[in-house]
């Protein structure tokens, strides 16, 4: 029979937080504006386990803007030990000296990677005061911009006829896609391949993201990989709390020009190389 000292020194230790980082950048003026996104990251020094479907529901982290509190909500778990927490800000926000993290801001059911421990709530040391690099004012707002262009997922870089194309446009604040007279969205991103302009439809949106997809064509053809003009997403995009603040839709130097990992021989059976 294992003595008490042994069993106690066999036990897996508490998890406990080793940082908090606010990852967003605030701007020019450190202030995040209305439908803009605040993002926190908690470390632990041990793996976790971290349940999403406790009685209590899963994970929250505590944001103060003056004296009021808001609960970021969790949003993935990286390494299984990063937690990493999302907040959009809400008109009634407002923090002018920069908003706060307090000491027992986390909560939810978040165990040791092998589930007997509990892990060790408390921020301590890592609690953020005042931080006047992230102030808050709900009440105003900015045009909202393009911040990246990403591509969905494909197993390799050729398209064949039939296949679909998914490209995600993201923006520094949430937007609203409006649609049209007959009730469509109206929003479109042009896709450059060959000598072609194809329309691309939006299809979903998610967070920060909107998303447009488009079905190769048996007569499409670039070798050199799809291009997406600076001026190539039409529509009517606004900052989704304010119809009157119409986003700012040039990609800029987030436009593509011959992106390699999207060729297209829109005819003919897949081969395992894109072209060159």
């Amino acid at each position: 029979m294992a003595s008490p000292l042994a069993t106690s020194a066999l036990q897996t230790p508490a998890p406990v937080v080793s940082n908090v980082e606010i990852t967003t950048d605030a701007g020019s003026d450190s202030t995040y504006h209305l439908d803009q996104e605040i993002r926190v990251q908690v470390t632990f020094n041990a793996d976790i386990q971290v349940s999403w479907s406790s009685p209590s529901g899963s994970s929250k982290l505590a944001l103060v803007f003056g004296t009021d509190t808001v609960q970021a909500s969790l949003d993935y778990v990286e390494n299984e030990r990063l937690m990493a927490f999302r907040y959009y800000v809400a008109l009634s926000d407002m923090d002018s000296d920069g908003l706060s993290i307090p000491t027992d801001a986390l909560t939810g059911t978040i165990k040791s990677a092998d589930g007997t421990v509990d892990a060790m709530l408390g921020l301590g040391s890592h609690a953020v005061t005042n931080d006047r690099a992230h102030k808050v004012d709900g009440s105003s707002t900015t045009v909202p911009s393009i911040t990246r262009v990403s591509w969905g997922y494909h197993r390799d870089s050729l398209y064949t006829a039939g296949e679909r194309i998914i490209v995600w446009v993201y923006w520094d604040a949430k937007v609203r896609v409006h649609r049209d007279t007959g009730g469509q969205q109206d929003a479109q991103l042009m896709l450059r391949i060959g000598t072609e302009t194809r329309r691309a439809s939006l299809f979903s949106t998610h967070g920060l993201g909107t998303a447009f997809d488009y079905h190769v064509q048996a007569s499409d053809r670039d070798s050199d990989g799809i291009s997406i003009a600076a001026n190539a997403l039409t529509g009517t995009i606004t900052l989704r709390s304010d119809s009157m603040t119409s986003a700012n839709m040039n990609l800029g130097s987030h436009a593509v020009t011959n992106y390699a990992g999207a060729k297209w021989t829109g005819a003919g059976a897949r081969r395992s190389r894109a072209c060159s």
